[in-house]
Formats: C-alpha cells, sequence, structure tokens
C-alpha cells in the first residue's frame, strides 16, 4: 500500500470528508489530495497530525508510520 493509500484509508476511517479532515489536520485540501495522488509527499507534521485523530485505527497509524520512515 502507498502513502497515499494510507492516507485515503485514515479519512475513511475518521468519518469525515476530505475537507473536514483537511480542517481537521490544519492543511488545506488540495495538498491532501496531491499526498493521496502521490504527487506531494507526506511531511513529518502531517503525519504527527494524523496519528493524532482518535478514529483512525492504530493498524491504519503502525501502517502509515512505518512507510513514512520506509
Amino acid at each position: 500500500m502507498t502513502i497515499g493509500e494510507l492516507v485515503n484509508q485514515a479519512i475513511e476511517e475518521s468519518g469525515m470528508s476530505k475537507t473536514q479532515f483537511a480542517k481537521a489536520v490544519e492543511i488545506n485540501k488540495s495538498f491532501i489530495l496531491r499526498v493521496i495522488s502521490g504527487e506531494k509527499d507526506l511531511s513529518k507534521n502531517l503525519l504527527d497530525k494524523i496519528l493524532e485523530i482518535k478514529q483512525v485505527s492504530m493498524g491504519t497509524k503502525d501502517d502509515l508510520k512505518a512507510k513514512y520512515y520506509e
């Protein structure tokens, strides 16, 4: 699974729309969409904010961390 696919999975698990998720992690929606599509890299700051979202499963969080540090 790519970082983008994992970010998309985190969004789905959160139950938020992409717009709501972007606001929750304090980043604009277009940046999130670019991370999902692979056009942009996931920043450490964005990773940390995603890891703070309670609705995202530990499995997805662990996968995201592993892929980020790979």
